[in-house]
């Protein structure tokens, strides 16, 4: 904490008096900042992964400091960097206290989300569920039966930026309606997640060549994929008055999708084929068995 504060005051007092270069007075001394404290973290037997959070917080009151002629942005920048105390830190870099049920339509993912709200709260903690339902840029049509059906994408011009906007959108959404909950110490439950929109505009025919790696950035280690056949999602979902449809083969994709982010890092897969309370049973056992207790 000395030397945190030591990098802060120099940076901020050098920029004030003296000026200099965005690379110089943000990235450089961050950069420092890590290599120094990491060193000395590490003699002492300690991760260096455990000087990130305060390397972050060197960048944001460096900004602050490099920005002070703009005090609307660097005054909150220098005051979030002061305040946000080390725990809150880590908790942001580990996405620690988030739990992501991701999965194609018709698995339950909203009432094993307020399964999961109900048992963390049995634990004395307070928890959260942010649904990531917005879709802005899906185009659809309804039905006379009062259904909407989800319409294939491409046909335009400028399609191939509907994908990146919509994630774009997903991602700010996380930064504001999930993190500020998990900095100050509270369990987020999420109902889908960022990648969801990836998925489901891959599944609809856009272009989405580099999507699957700028989808999945944010990683929590608390990630669940629920799995159903293509032929039992579509069957739930039809069911739901209002809801888009999409077709089984377009559910394959989304399933094949999933399936993918799984293998790739490291996820569960529950399967809930079966009735609400034996897919609870065997998620909650995944989730204690993934620290959450």
């Amino acid at each position: 904490m000395k030397l945190l504060l030591f990098f802060v005051l120099v940076t901020t007092l050098f920029q004030t008096v003296i000026g200099g270069s965005f690379f110089f007075v943000v990235v450089f001394t961050s950069l420092f900042y890590l290599i120094v404290a990491t060193t000395i973290k590490m003699r002492q037997g300690f991760s260096w992964r455990n000087e990130l959070p305060n390397a972050f917080r060197v960048f944001l009151v460096s900004l602050g400091a490099f920005t002070h002629q703009f005090l609307l942005l660097g005054l909150p920048l220098v005051l979030v960097g002061f305040l946000f105390n080390d725990e809150a830190m880590r908790r942001l870099y580990r996405n620690k206290g988030v739990i992501v049920l991701s999965g194609v339509d018709g698995t339950g993912k909203s009432t094993h989300a307020q399964n999961i709200k109900s048992w963390v709260e049995r634990k004395g903690l307070k928890c959260n569920i942010v649904r990531f339902h917005k879709y802005l840029l899906l185009s659809w049509r309804k039905k006379n039966s009062g259904s909407l059906v989800a319409v294939v994408g491409g046909k335009s011009r400028l399609s191939f930026i509907r994908p990146y906007v919509a994630l774009l959108d997903n991602i700010v959404f996380y930064l504001l309606c999930v993190l500020p909950h998990v900095a100050s110490g509270e369990c987020v439950v999420c109902d889908r997640f960022v990648w969801g929109n990836y998925v489901k505009h891959k599944a609809l025919g856009y272009p989405t060549r580099f999507m699957f790696w700028l989808a999945t950035l944010i990683r929590p280690r608390a990630t669940v994929i629920l799995d159903v056949s293509a032929e039992t999602s579509y069957n739930r979902v039809i069911e739901r008055h209002g809801h888009l449809i999409y077709s089984v083969d377009q559910i394959e994709v989304e399933r094949a999708e999933f399936r993918r982010i799984a293998y790739v890092f490291g996820y569960p897969i529950v399967k809930a084929e079966g009735s609400k309370d034996q897919t609870w049973r065997v998620l909650k056992t995944v989730l204690e068995r993934r620290g959450i207790k």
